[in-house]
Protein backbone atom coordinates (compact mmCIF):
# COMPACT_ATOMS: atom_id res chain seq x y z
CA UNK A 1 0.00 0.00 0.00
CA UNK A 2 1.56 3.78 -0.53
CA UNK A 3 0.88 6.56 1.39
CA UNK A 4 -1.30 8.26 -0.85
CA UNK A 5 -3.78 4.87 -1.33
CA UNK A 6 -3.87 5.60 2.77
CA UNK A 7 -4.42 8.82 2.93
CA UNK A 8 -7.32 8.15 0.23
CA UNK A 9 -9.01 5.95 2.82
CA UNK A 10 -8.20 8.22 5.68
CA UNK A 11 -9.84 11.01 4.11
CA UNK A 12 -12.77 8.89 2.98
CA UNK A 13 -13.23 7.58 6.52
CA UNK A 14 -12.84 10.89 8.29
CA UNK A 15 -15.74 12.57 6.09
CA UNK A 16 -18.20 9.92 6.61
CA UNK A 17 -17.54 10.49 10.51
CA UNK A 18 -17.86 14.16 10.40
CA UNK A 19 -21.10 13.49 8.39
CA UNK A 20 -23.10 11.15 10.95
CA UNK A 21 -24.98 13.50 13.41
CA UNK A 22 -24.51 10.49 16.11
CA UNK A 23 -21.12 10.00 15.97
CA UNK A 24 -20.47 13.85 16.30
CA UNK A 25 -22.72 13.75 19.22
CA UNK A 26 -20.55 10.73 20.95
CA UNK A 27 -17.68 12.46 20.31
CA UNK A 28 -18.10 15.77 21.11
CA UNK A 29 -21.22 17.19 22.81
CA UNK A 30 -21.37 14.24 25.66
CA UNK A 31 -17.89 14.43 26.69
CA UNK A 32 -18.76 18.08 27.12
CA UNK A 33 -21.56 17.94 29.01
CA UNK A 34 -20.81 14.98 30.99
CA UNK A 35 -17.51 15.99 32.49
CA UNK A 36 -18.74 18.97 34.47
CA UNK A 37 -21.24 16.97 35.66
CA UNK A 38 -19.31 14.29 36.62
CA UNK A 39 -17.03 16.57 38.29
CA UNK A 40 -19.80 18.68 39.96
CA UNK A 41 -21.50 15.16 41.13
CA UNK A 42 -17.30 14.44 43.26
CA UNK A 43 -16.78 17.70 44.29
CA UNK A 44 -20.34 17.64 45.86
CA UNK A 45 -20.21 14.19 47.36
CA UNK A 46 -16.36 14.41 48.71
CA UNK A 47 -17.52 18.20 50.39
CA UNK A 48 -20.29 16.27 51.84
CA UNK A 49 -18.18 13.28 53.37
CA UNK A 50 -15.34 15.86 54.82
CA UNK A 51 -17.78 17.74 56.42
CA UNK A 52 -19.32 14.46 58.29
CA UNK A 53 -15.93 13.51 59.21
CA UNK A 54 -15.02 17.04 60.61
CA UNK A 55 -18.06 16.99 62.48
CA UNK A 56 -17.69 13.64 64.05
CA UNK A 57 -15.84 13.35 67.47
CA UNK A 58 -12.88 11.12 67.57
CA UNK A 59 -13.25 8.28 69.86
CA UNK A 60 -10.11 7.67 71.99
CA UNK A 61 -9.14 5.40 74.84
CA UNK A 62 -6.91 6.51 77.84
CA UNK A 63 -4.92 4.03 79.19
CA UNK A 64 -3.19 4.73 82.76
CA UNK A 65 -3.03 8.16 83.73
CA UNK A 66 -4.52 7.55 87.05
CA UNK A 67 -1.62 9.70 88.96
CA UNK A 68 -2.34 12.67 86.21
CA UNK A 69 -6.24 13.82 86.73
CA UNK A 70 -5.55 17.27 85.36
CA UNK A 71 -4.26 15.65 81.83
CA UNK A 72 -7.09 13.21 82.05
CA UNK A 73 -9.64 15.75 82.65
CA UNK A 74 -7.90 18.27 80.07
CA UNK A 75 -8.45 15.01 77.39
CA UNK A 76 -11.98 14.25 78.69
CA UNK A 77 -12.70 18.01 78.36
CA UNK A 78 -11.40 18.31 74.27
CA UNK A 79 -14.47 19.25 72.34
CA UNK A 80 -12.76 16.86 69.76
CA UNK A 81 -12.52 13.57 71.15
CA UNK A 82 -14.76 11.57 72.84
CA UNK A 83 -12.86 9.93 75.44
CA UNK A 84 -13.96 5.93 76.25
CA UNK A 85 -13.54 3.75 78.98
CA UNK A 86 -10.61 2.16 79.51
CA UNK A 87 -11.02 -1.93 78.50
CA UNK A 88 -8.05 -4.54 78.10
CA UNK A 89 -8.92 -5.60 74.35
CA UNK A 90 -7.67 -2.01 73.43
CA UNK A 91 -5.52 -3.06 70.67
CA UNK A 92 -8.77 -5.00 69.17
CA UNK A 93 -10.73 -1.92 68.86
CA UNK A 94 -7.88 0.34 67.27
CA UNK A 95 -7.65 -2.90 64.85
CA UNK A 96 -11.56 -2.76 64.44
CA UNK A 97 -11.55 0.73 63.59
CA UNK A 98 -14.02 1.16 67.02
CA UNK A 99 -11.70 3.55 68.29
CA UNK A 100 -9.51 6.10 66.91
CA UNK A 101 -6.53 5.85 69.46
CA UNK A 102 -5.57 4.61 72.68
CA UNK A 103 -3.27 7.05 75.03
CA UNK A 104 -0.85 5.59 76.69
CA UNK A 105 0.04 8.07 80.01
CA UNK A 106 2.98 7.14 81.81
CA UNK A 107 3.23 6.93 85.80
CA UNK A 108 4.34 10.15 87.33
CA UNK A 109 3.47 12.35 84.59
CA UNK A 110 1.48 14.95 86.09
CA UNK A 111 4.29 15.05 88.23
CA UNK A 112 7.18 15.66 85.58
CA UNK A 113 5.40 18.07 83.93
CA UNK A 114 5.83 20.23 86.59
CA UNK A 115 9.26 19.55 87.10
CA UNK A 116 10.08 20.01 83.67
CA UNK A 117 11.29 16.16 83.65
CA UNK A 118 11.03 14.92 80.67
CA UNK A 119 8.80 11.39 79.91
CA UNK A 120 6.86 10.24 76.93
CA UNK A 121 3.24 10.00 76.05
CA UNK A 122 2.87 7.27 73.41
CA UNK A 123 -0.21 7.26 71.54
CA UNK A 124 -1.46 4.02 69.77
CA UNK A 125 -3.39 4.28 66.29
CA UNK A 126 -3.78 2.06 63.69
Amino acid sequence: MSLRNIGIVYRKELTEALRDRRTLITTFLVPLLMIPVLGAGFTGVMSMLYGNAKKEKSRVMILGGADSPNVVDSLKGSTKLSVVPTTADWKNQIIEKEIRAAVEIPEGFQGNLTNSSASTVKIYIY
